[in-house]
């Protein structure tokens, strides 16, 4: 896809210092445009003790939209660890980078994604959004929903990361969706939402659905082992209408969907 990104290629070792920066009046993505950093093989040897060394994409930009996707890509942010499609690649191990975002105004329309998720045996990094007026996710599309999503994406990956959101207003609808999931082993990471509690204005509000899905808050862990990661809210007001749900289990969130997880809810 048309990109801006950094990768550590499979076979590669990374040092764990790659860093990714864009500051910008606006960031507009379309047609599967994306920008973030992927990690297909190794990273520094860890330290006993001693906190991860991860990769880091940082964006800065007032407004943010993503619309849509093309083939099997959606428009998005991302950070993550990547498949390993050719045979006799080592999987990828090193720790996936942090995806953080400051922004006034994040809209997530058709299929477009923030992604901070692992699709191999490294885990996967953090995904937060900093003190954003407005984030609005909406929409569906053949590729999926519009969603912010931190995950352990298949069955021998590693642990995925914290998902933290901090906005004035959170708006999720028509089938958009924002999940911390794991379908293996690894645990899931922990969803937080902060929408600036104690003023009255602000707001959380979840919507109506898509034929494949309802919109929502999603902590899972469907097809797994691993533990579901737990929801956390802070809001003066919360709102769901039109079949919206917030769902902490390990069953799947749209039907037909994966079979259902043997690894404990948070």
């Amino acid at each position: 896809p048309t990109g801006v990104y950094i990768e550590v290629a499979s076979g590669a070792i990374g040092d764990g210092t790659s860093q990714l920066t864009v500051n910008a009046a606006e960031i507009n993505l379309a047609a599967g445009g994306q920008i973030g950093f992927g990690l297909a093989g190794a990273g520094p040897t860890a330290i006993a003790n001693a906190p991860a060394i991860r990769s880091n994409v940082t964006i800065n930009a007032p407004v943010i939209t993503a619309n849509g996707g093309s083939n099997a890509n959606p428009s998005s942010l991302f950070s993550g660890v990547l498949p390993t499609h050719a045979t006799g690649r080592p999987f990828a191990t090193g720790q996936g980078g942090d995806l953080d975002i400051t922004t006034q105004h994040l809209t997530l329309t058709n299929g477009a994604q923030l992604i901070a998720s692992t699709f191999s045996a490294g885990d996967a990094g953090n995904l937060t959004i900093h003190d954003a007026a407005t984030v609005e996710v909406r929409g569906f599309n053949a590729g999926g929903p519009s969603s912010i999503v931190s995950a352990s994406e298949v069955p021998f990956a590693g642990s995925g990361g914290q998902l933290t959101i901090n906005t004035d207003r959170l708006v999720v609808a028509d089938g958009g969706q924002v999940s911390v999931n794991t379908v293996s082993a690894s645990s899931a990471g922990n969803l937080t939402v902060r929408a600036s509690p104690g003023v009255a204005s602000q707001s959380i509000e979840l919507r109506g659905g898509a034929a494949a899905g309802r919109s929502g808050l999603f902590a899972g862990t469907n097809f797994s082992t691993g533990a579901g990661g737990n929801i956390h809210l802070d809001t003066e007001q919360l709102s769901l209408s039109e079949g919206a749900t917030i769902n902490v289990s390990n069953f799947p969130s749209r039907q037909p969907g994966p079979p259902p997880g043997t690894g404990p809810a948070g």
